[in-house]
């Protein structure tokens, strides 16, 4: 398939209006969330992708921060009302904002115009568009096999489908809202070329921060690893999974980024792995070539979320940054 457009309505009656009249056309996909946008960009980058300014699953504006990290080139339209900092923070990010305060009419107009497409010969009514069917989601599953990608301003969702839950390790649904880690002591910091040493205090203050991080996405297991993939901090575990094995293996992806971004003299790169397999997730976030941030998850209990775990594991790099004077 040549490069799409793709739309994902939400709860966006004129944009489900939109989508039920470009039915049927080859290079149009209608998806349900933008968990499913994110993807699906994965497999075949879109051209375009119209979404609602507040989906389901997060927000438009947080869908434009992160799908370009995986589509770099694709033109992105938030749709709503124009609300001047949703604006700004939209258009911040390098999308567009496009503004329906208008009628009915006026509003599909207007999205066919910014497709640099013929709107229909009727326009709707505000009647036509009081129903909003659900979106027609057209999924290509995620491969199975890891993948890394490279240096990047942020990550991918998850597979929409998931197995039958099963017994029981420690954490299952995500938390809407946790409570922030108490203020952090900050560390000593890192030497030149030198180990990074965690007090007993330290160490409490990350495992809070850890602790926070699980819950809001709902992962099994949160791990802080140095270079060499040993465990720093642990929140968490995978039974029936050596954890001391998953560090230096996640690592070993890392060492050629690190390699590439002292190569290239760039000193702020962030790199990210994710592994999408049968039984386990995992999303591994380079915070500095000397630390990694590792959320991991049991399918059985519960499959991670690209998007939402991006949107966290991004707020939880700040914090780790400021902590540890990365």
């Amino acid at each position: 398939m040549a490069s799409p457009i793709m739309i994902v309505p939400g709860k966006n009656v004129v944009l489900h209006y939109v989508a039920r009249q470009m039915e049927g056309l080859g290079d149009v996909m209608v998806l349900g969330t933008a968990n499913d946008a994110l993807w699906q960009s994965r497999q075949t980058p879109p051209r375009i992708v119209l979404a609602d300014v507040q989906l389901d699953d997060m927000s438009g504006a947080e869908l434009a921060e992160i799908l370009p990290n995986f589509a770099p080139n694709t033109r992105i339209l938030i749709c709503g009302r124009a609300v001047p900092a949703t604006v700004a923070q939209v258009q911040a990010l390098g999308a567009e904002f496009v503004a329906l305060d208008g009628s009915s009419a006026e509003a599909v107009r207007t999205v066919y115009e910014v497709l640099d497409m013929a709107p229909p010969p009727t326009l709707p009514t505000t009647g036509d568009l009081r129903e909003a069917p659900p979106a027609r989601a057209q999924v290509v599953a995620p491969p199975s096999a890891a993948a890394a990608t490279p240096p990047a301003k942020a990550a991918v969702p998850p597979k929409p489908e998931s197995a039958t839950p099963s017994a029981s390790p420690a954490r299952t649904q995500p938390t809407k809202e946790a409570a922030p880690p108490s203020a952090a002591p900050r560390l000593d910091g890192f030497a030149k070329g030198g180990a990074l040493v965690i007090q007993p205090q330290q160490y409490q203050v990350l495992m809070r921060l850890l602790d926070v991080v699980a819950k809001e996405v709902g992962a099994q297991s949160v791990l802080l690893i140095d270079p060499a993939g040993m465990v720093l901090v642990q929140s968490g575990t995978l039974p029936g999974v050596v954890m001391e094995l998953i560090g230096p293996m996640v690592a070993t992806s890392f060492s050629t980024t690190s390699q590439l971004a002292r190569h290239l003299q760039d000193q702020n790169t962030n790199a990210t792995y994710v592994h999408e397999g049968d039984h386990y997730d995992i999303y591994a976030f380079n915070i500095s070539y000397r630390v990694s941030l590792l959320i991991m998850f049991d399918k059985r209990i519960n499959p991670g979320k690209l998007g939402t775990v991006w949107v966290y594991a991004k707020r939880a790099m700040k914090q780790l940054q400021q902590i540890l004077k990365l």
